[in-house]
């Protein structure tokens, strides 16, 4: 219950679109902060995505460099403010290389300038969950 001394942020409303596809993540080399070494990144029609692993339960947006069918393909995704980067925003560039199912990141955040380059193999999968705000770690098929 609101009181007339406490203060409620200002929020936005984001829609989440049709559901697109999964991306199973498998970290070989991992950021130091983030040491978890599985993931999974669900992804929606209106670039916006929900990723999570042991340690991570937070949404963002993305936008797709080249085409996701292509040999190569890329995503920058951009977390929203959450504790997972210490209600901040961390950006990750992600390339995929469809031949050997590699992947490799770089990450970008304000506290962190030199953070080392991640790589991982990855599997695509559908996604058909129309509404992923229950969805937590523990209750998802865990990637392989």
């Amino acid at each position: 219950m609101k009181t007339a001394t406490s203060k409620t942020a200002p929020s936005i409303v984001v829609e989440i679109g049709s559901p697109t596809y999964i991306l199973h993540l498998r970290y070989k080399v991992l950021y130091p902060d983030k040491p978890f070494d599985l993931a999974a990144v669900y992804l929606y029609d209106n670039g916006i995505y929900l990723i999570l692993s042991p340690g991570e339960h937070h949404w963002g947006v993305f936008v797709v460099v080249g085409d996701l069918d292509d040999p190569t393909w890329g995503i920058s995704f951009i977390s929203l403010p959450s504790t997972d980067w210490g209600i901040n925003l961390a950006r990750h560039d992600l390339t995929f290389n469809q031949a050997t199912n590699e992947f490799t990141q770089q990450l970008y955040i304000q506290n962190d300038q030199s953070a080392p380059k991640q790589y991982g193999v990855f599997n695509r999968s559908k996604n058909t969950v129309a509404d992923p705000t229950t969805l937590t770690w523990d209750i998802i098929p865990q990637p392989r």
